[in-house]
């Protein structure tokens, strides 16, 4: 069990040493807080669409999938999506506030930490199987962290065909079709749509790009994180982390564990399920907060909080259901 805690040291520290980076060169001052937010405003509109793009181009043979465990995996982030939207009024009145706690509940880290967790746990095979669900599982974290965050905006006059329009504009949301078309044009003339083969230098840049994504997103997180403001945010805070890391994965690992001879669950499957569902929350969503009008700082906070404290999490439930031997 030492391994675990150790793996998700190793796994999270690294996230922690970018934003302490960011915190640092915020505390040195060469750079104002609105150049912060501008790099902010490149990496959504620019890094992650194109990281985006390149996760849901990766998917190759979904014949390969357990259908019946994607399927769950799906409801399951959908029922955790509800569950969100339906616990934060309980704690926030503020309708940016809202937003996040809800968003936070369903939205995990599966690019950064995921996929390197399930390999850690499962070995070569469930890191197979968690790349192909991370391409499905990715678009769907998009597309309802774009239906929260509208529906939470301030902006209550818009029709639905204007909240339409406003969900396709979203540049994570073209992304994640782009990356569709690209997939669906590939299979009907693979010769003339392999990127790699057919645009290299295209491919290498958007490659270069993507890389760049995650880290540039840790320090402008960690550049603005502000800590005088946990006073003020902290049971809201807390409300978000333990959505996150306990109440979410019970209820899941649970369901799991019972269901696990009608879905056909394998041990090397199930550390997919424990890391889509007890990873921290993803970096990605505070950049989106910031976009589309949400209380930023809240959401700052509950990235940094639910990374490290993942760490202690991650080892329970992936201890406990190893003891149990699903894993």
């Amino acid at each position: 069990m030492l391994d675990i805690f150790l793996y998700a040291g190793r796994a999270i520290m690294p996230l922690l040493l970018m934003m302490a980076l960011g915190c640092g060169l915020r505390r040195a001052g060469r750079w104002s807080d609105d150049f912060y937010r501008q790099l902010n405003g490149f990496c959504f509109h620019v890094l992650l669409p194109v990281q985006l793009f390149l996760n849901v181009y990766a998917i190759e043979d979904l014949s390969v999938l357990n259908w019946r465990l994607l399927g769950f995996i799906v409801a399951c982030i959908l029922g955790a999506a509800g569950l969100g939207v339906a616990a934060a009024p309980l704690f926030a009145r503020d309708r940016g506030q809202r937003a996040v706690i809800a968003q936070a509940t369903f939205r995990a880290n599966q690019v950064i930490m995921g996929i390197p967790l399930a390999s850690a746990l499962g070995g070569e095979e469930a890191l197979i199987f968690a790349s192909l669900v991370t391409s499905v599982c990715v678009p769907v974290f998009n597309v309802l962290a774009v239906l929260v965050l509208t529906a939470y905006s301030e902006e209550k006059n818009l029709s639905w065909r204007d909240e339409v329009r406003r969900i396709f504009q979203n540049p994570l949301i073209l992304g994640a079709l782009a990356g569709f078309a690209a997939v669906l044009l590939r299979q009907l003339a693979p010769s003339v749509f392999d990127l790699p083969q057919t645009l290299p230098s295209v491919y290498k840049v958007c490659g270069d790009l993507s890389r760049a994504a995650s880290p540039l997103v840790l320090v402008i997180l960690g550049a603005r994180l502000r800590f005088d403001a946990v006073q003020g945010l902290w049971k809201k805070i807390t409300a978000a982390v333990a959505m996150r890391l306990v109440v979410v994965p019970g209820i899941v690992l649970t369901l799991a564990v019972l269901l696990r001879d009608p879905l056909g669950i394998t041990a090397e499957e199930m550390p997919t399920v424990v890391a889509i569902f007890c990873s921290p929350v993803a970096v990605t969503s505070a950049v989106m907060v910031q976009e589309m009008g949400g209380d930023e700082q809240l959401a700052q906070q509950v990235v940094a909080w639910s990374s490290a404290l993942s760490m202690v999490t991650i080892f329970c439930f992936a201890a406990g259901l190893r003891a149990m031997g699903v894993m």
